[in-house]
């Protein structure tokens, strides 16, 4: 199943959307070694916010471009005026 959602990826989304789902997909991001990450030692009130932030990127790198403003603002704060 994995390998096939995998070849969907490659086929249908380009750019930094098909990174974060391969990340997603994979594991990367909210696993071991991620800022995102959710283990036991992470405090619940801190939970909420990490799973957000993954459904954020998500919904940032979906392509809309109404949401672009917003992604610029979260990805890229330092260029923002």
């Amino acid at each position: 199943e994995i390998r096939y959602l995998k070849e969907v990826i490659r086929e249908n989304i380009l750019g930094h959307a098909r990174e974060l789902c391969t990340a997603l997909l994979s594991n990367e991001i909210g696993g071991p070694g991620s800022y995102l990450s959710l283990s036991t030692g992470v405090l619940t009130k801190r939970r909420p916010i990490l799973e957000l932030l993954v459904h954020a990127s998500a919904v940032f790198y979906s392509g809309n471009r109404l949401l672009s403003p917003l992604f610029s603002i979260a990805s890229q704060p330092q260029n923002m005026r």
